[in-house]
């Protein structure tokens, strides 16, 4: 008896994934997705401005899902301080809105053993002019500590034939803080290789200002 009912669960199963294969086949046909990963190694993980691995080197890898219809998913994680590790997963949905202009709308769930789980709402415009891109993004956490987050972002294309890449964030946190990042970054065969340097700024506080950070970071994307 008990057999009869596993045997009819796994054909009920192997339907099932007959079904889904057939539905996901059918899909290709209309529109794309395609699947991604990458691997960081950098002297510092470094965010908003501050160190997150107390200025300990950071091995950082995420997976990427997206479709040509809009929709996007993945999961990115690293080594953070404590020891820890922080893992993000994200989704959301990004369409062209005319050939320069990109909009994107997301969330990310944020988990960390040091600073707690919380959920961000996130909205960005891009800009693509060519030589550079620009970019404006609104992130919203919902948690017992709710914060608003504004962030401009550019890149400027050096030399074309290498190619070497500038890349500027700067950040407001209306609870207390401004940060900023600056970067140069190329590619070698297959290989980013970047140069930054960040900082963060108090807002209304009588602590001192947080140290600048150099640091920098090789990369691979497959």
């Amino acid at each position: 008896m008990r057999k009869n009912i596993l045997t009819k669960l796994r054909q009920v199963f192997i339907g099932a994934l007959a079904v889904c294969v057939g539905l996901m086949y059918g899909a290709s046909a209309q529109a794309e997705s395609s699947f991604s990963a990458n691997v960081t190694l950098t002297t510092d993980y470094v965010s908003e401005g501050i160190s997150d691995s107390d200025g300990a080197v950071a091995i950082q890898s995420g997976f990427d899902w997206s479709h040509s219809a809009g929709p996007y998913a993945g999961v990115w994680a690293s080594n953070a301080a404590g020891p820890s590790i922080e893992i993000d997963y994200f989704a959301g949905f990004s369409r062209t809105l005319t050939d320069r202009i990109e909009l994107d709308l997301g969330m990310t769930y944020h988990h960390t053993d040091i600073t707690g789980s919380f959920t961000e709402l996130n909205a960005a415009l891009n800009f693509d002019v060519g030589f550079a891109g620009f970019g404006f993004n609104y992130g919203r956490a919902l948690s017992d500590n709710e914060s608003n987050r504004f962030i401009l972002t550019a890149s400027l294309m050096l030399d074309r034939d290498l190619p070497v890449t500038m890349s500027g964030e700067f950040g407001i946190n209306l609870s207390n803080y401004t940060w900023y990042q600056v970067g140069v970054g190329t590619e070698i065969k297959g290989f980013g290789l970047e140069v930054f340097y960040a900082g963060r700024t108090l807002i209304d506080s009588d602590e001192d200002d947080p140290d600048p950070i150099l640091g920098a970071s090789i990369s691979h994307s497959f």
